[in-house]
């Protein structure tokens, strides 16, 4: 327990948990509410669907292996900001094809962007996790693994309030969980650097 406690006294640490927990909680909501978004709004077939799904998925793989080579070239901080630019970017771009109506393929695109940083995120994240709190590896491996899983618990339900034909709430939640993210990488990890 005290091993918890030596973590929670690290605030560049909670700031690094904190983000990645944020730009997690967004890959969540889409995959909570994705499967009502683009097959109840956007007339998506089961099979296209499960496609798109699987081109996410494959985004997040690549995302995450060009960051490990990319981490010989570049500061890891670097890397951290670009892909939480990119959530941002993608999130931003989500919100505006949802609330003008835009083509689908805009909204794949965002979505991608959105989902693909999480790749990069984890990579950075627990990298410069386990650099600050090497000797307790164990414990903040552990925290790092749970509290995405546990911000995903608190805004997956919050997607589908708003009913399974709209997008709305999925953009809302996207872009709040990516602002947040930034949010606490400004106040928690930046001012200290």
């Amino acid at each position: 327990m005290n091993t918890f406690k030596d973590l929670f006294k690290d605030r560049v640490f909670i700031g690094i948990a904190l983000v990645q927990s944020f730009i997690s909680m967004s890959m969540f909501a889409y995959i909570s509410g994705s499967p009502f978004v683009l097959q109840n709004v956007y007339g998506v077939s089961p099979q296209q669907f499960s496609f798109i799904f699987a081109l996410n998925g494959l985004g997040i793989i690549i995302a995450a292996q060009t960051t490990g080579r990319l981490a010989d070239t570049f500061q890891e901080l670097t890397l951290l900001r670009t892909a939480m630019l990119i959530s941002f970017f993608g999130s931003c771009l989500l919100i505006g094809s949802v609330l003008w109506h835009l083509p689908l393929v805009l909204v794949l695109i965002a979505l991608f962007l959105v989902v693909s940083s999480v790749g990069m995120v984890n990579t950075t994240c627990f990298s410069l996790g386990m650099e600050r709190q090497g000797h307790v590896a164990g414990s903040a491996s552990a925290f790092l693994g749970i509290l995405p899983f546990g911000g995903g618990a608190l805004v997956s339900p919050l997607v589908g309030l708003g009913g399974e034909n709209t997008a709305l709430l999925m953009g809302l939640v996207i872009l709040l969980c990516s602002c947040t993210a930034i949010l606490m990488y400004m106040t928690l990890i930046r001012k200290r650097q």
